[in-house]
């Protein structure tokens, strides 16, 4: 790989797919859509608006199961030969997962803890996005982790899961207690999960914040206005991060 190479990098979680387009090393196009579950519908657009780039190599991360990973692999050959997936990998550039069998750590999660480990630092990571993920790490050694249901996923599931409260799509803005079901809902559930992430943070005090994914400035301002203590660092693209970090070093 050289300094001038197009290279295109992916992010395919279980309810989008991301990419970053980087030209000499400076990202000239970024994109962000949910899939619906169709994540082939969706990259099969992309093949088609990328086959006129001259891009020299794909780099990705996914946290799909293998068959569709190989449909994938398949599908963005026709854009570049060179298509490679990352993969946890124990020990590089000394981080060391926490996990018994480090291959069940999710290659996200794991994407990120590289992108920002430091032997000097003591971090709380936490992925705001389909699944609130918090993983303690501690120089380069991680201690292991939490995953909690995300602020979506709590709102469909209780749809679902009752008789009485219907569910509408509201944003999610505060804690404050509601004054009608639809912003109980919504503030109840905000307050959760930042009660969790303050719970696992007051378990490890000495840990600074480190909050990534699409929610991540919601949950930064909501802890803010309860704690303006905390030192919590606010970067929305971390998997990338730790992309570039895992290919390019």
């Amino acid at each position: 790989m050289t300094e001038t190479d197009a290279i295109l990098w992916l992010d395919i979680g279980n309810t989008r797919v991301k990419y970053w387009l980087t030209t000499n090393d400076v990202v000239t196009e970024h994109f962000a859509e949910l899939h619906l579950k169709s994540p082939l519908d969706l990259l099969a657009g992309l093949t088609y608006h990328f086959q006129s780039f001259p891009v020299q190599a794909i780099y990705l991360s996914s946290v799909l199961n293998q068959e569709t990973n190989a449909s994938i692999q398949t599908l963005l050959r026709k854009i570049s030969p060179n298509v490679q997936f990352a993969k946890v990998r124990d020990g590089m550039h000394n981080l060391k997962v926490g996990y018994a069998d480090p291959f069940r750590l999710g290659i996200d999660r794991w994407l990120q803890m590289l992108a920002v480990a430091d032997p000097n630092q003591k971090q709380l990571v936490v992925g705001c996005g389909t699944a609130l993920t918090i993983d303690i790490l501690t120089g380069m050694n991680h201690q292991g982790g939490y995953i909690l249901p995300s602020l979506y996923l709590q709102r469909n599931s209780l749809g679902l899961g009752t008789q009485g409260v219907k569910v509408e799509n509201h944003s999610f803005l505060n804690t404050q207690q509601g004054t009608d079901t639809l912003s109980a809902v919504h503030n109840g559930i905000l307050g959760g999960l930042i009660g969790a992430i303050l719970f696992f943070h007051g378990t490890h005090s000495d840990h600074k914040l480190v909050l990534t994914g699409g929610d991540a400035q919601l949950f930064a301002e909501q802890i803010k206005q309860y704690n303006s203590n905390i030192a919590i660092r606010t970067q929305a693209d971390l998997v990338f991060i730790g992309l570039k970090k895992y290919f390019q070093n």
